[in-house]
């Protein structure tokens, strides 16, 4: 009989964790960087590409959620507020015909100046227009009681 010899973790356990990170993260759209939150080895442009990806995903979920959940939580609640009297404005028409909109958060650009100036450029081509750019940073560009654009709530 003998004492045994501890062989854990063994050298490839690291190579290992970082696998089954990456394995998770994938599934979910997420850069390992971001998953590990650790960029040690990323160089800028490979981070900036990932975070690309993962905000164009996020922004599908965004937009599934909205559809699916959201829509029919309004619907459901307008459905109920109907019935109230005098709790809507009257004249208002169909409920289905109301216009409406979400508003996420938008992302931080990691230049604030290159966003900055490309925001300038779509503007001044009129590829984009201040209802879209307010919105990218997850702003209502319709002033609200207060002063100026908004977050939503």
């Amino acid at each position: 009989m003998s004492q045994m010899e501890a062989q854990q973790p063994a050298t490839g356990y690291a190579e290992f964790k970082h696998e089954i990170l990456n394995e998770i993260a994938r599934c979910l759209n997420m850069p390992f960087n971001v998953a590990a939150a650790n960029s040690a080895s990323y160089n800028y442009a490979s981070g900036r590409l990932d975070h690309q990806t993962y905000h164009r995903a996020i922004c599908v979920d965004q937009a599934h959620l909205a559809s699916i959940v959201l829509d029919r939580i309004l619907a459901a609640w307008l459905d109920e507020a109907v019935l109230l009297p005098g709790f809507l404005p009257a004249g208002l028409g169909r409920i289905a015909d109301w216009p409406h909109q979400w508003f996420w958060d938008g992302f931080d650009h990691v230049d604030p100046s290159k966003e900055s100036n490309a925001q300038a450029t779509r503007l001044a081509n009129f590829t984009t227009t201040l209802a879209d750019e307010y919105a990218r940073r997850g702003l209502d560009w319709e002033p609200s009681c207060d002063s100026g654009p908004t977050k939503s709530r």
